[in-house]
């Protein structure tokens, strides 16, 4: 089981999971590789590389950024078994900003995608945002429903090498839009990618990333007009993972024209392992 979609307090004012208490919690879990995919940056890159490499874990490094795609902004993870290219595209991202949040121009992820794994995260992705009509602020900024996230859909498949979508149960709004994500899987042959998107280590943790979300969004913890979802984004170990495998099982059988087999281990478990050599002097020579 690998554990990818994970932020740390790289991902400022989102997350509260430090790397050496992330990498420490998934040693004594068991797990052989972790992943992590800070928001809008690569900040942790070389202390979870390092943390990883001390406790012989596998470390795959990616990120959550915003791409912008004719004028419509949405969220995708990029995971790297190309590095140079990860880094390039989080390092352009900060010369665009779309309120005040660095974004790829997506004819830059189409130049520069050699070696890299693009994921659509289940509610926050251009497919997500039209899948989501169970959300009103979806629906007045034109959520399209199923028909509008296929044509969105072929764009990408047309565009991108290797794409999957991302399937969660974090919340209960996830599960009312996962029959139309099997429907796309199904229709497009886009492999699914069954994961959490984690926030905190510990599940009674949540009460500190709502007073994260509370300074970012300049509101008081007890103001009673501001929105509170409790949602389960805590660091699972792989036996919590493994719970909903008889879950998506069941829908898998249940939807017949959907025969895809859910991904667990992913290609993360199987890529080449990322080296860095951190020793060598990267600084241009004088003269």
């Amino acid at each position: 089981m690998v554990a990818f979609h994970i932020h740390s307090d790289y991902s400022l004012l989102h997350s509260t999971i430090k790397i050496k208490e992330l990498v420490k919690k998934a040693k004594e879990y068991g797990y052989k590789t972790l992943g992590i995919t800070e928001l809008d940056n690569m900040f942790s890159a070389i202390e979870f590389y390092e943390e990883c490499k001390k406790f012989e874990i596998k470390p795959i490094i990616g990120s959550e950024v915003i791409i912008k795609r004719d004028d419509v902004f949405s969220r995708m993870i990029l995971l790297k078994t190309g590095y140079d290219n990860l880094m390039y595209l989080s390092s352009i991202a900060y010369l665009y900003y779309y309120k005040k949040v660095p974004f790829i121009p997506f004819e830059e992820l189409i130049k520069n995608q050699q070696g890299l794994i693009t994921v659509f995260p289940m509610m926050e992705s251009e497919i997500g945002f039209h899948l989501n009509l169970f959300d009103e602020d979806n629906v007045l900024k034109g959520a399209g429903g199923l028909e509008k996230a296929k044509e969105i859909i072929k764009i990408y498949k047309n565009s991108l090498n290797e794409i999957f979508l991302e399937i969660r149960r974090d919340s209960f709004k996830e599960r009312l839009v996962e029959n139309d994500f099997l429907t796309i899987s199904n229709e497009f042959d886009i492999p699914i990618l069954a994961s959490s998107n984690i926030f905190y280590l510990q599940k009674g943790d949540y009460i500190y990333k709502d007073a994260l979300e509370c300074i970012e969004n300049n509101k008081l913890f007890d103001d009673l007009h501001r929105k509170f979802e409790v949602r389960e984004n805590y660091f699972p170990s792989p036996e919590e993972f493994e719970k909903n495998l008889p879950i998506y099982r069941r829908l898998l059988k249940i939807r017949t024209d959907c025969p895809r087999v859910l991904i667990w281990k992913f290609l993360l478990g199987i890529l080449h392992p990322l080296h860095l050599n951190l020793q060598k002097n990267m600084l241009p020579k004088k003269g």
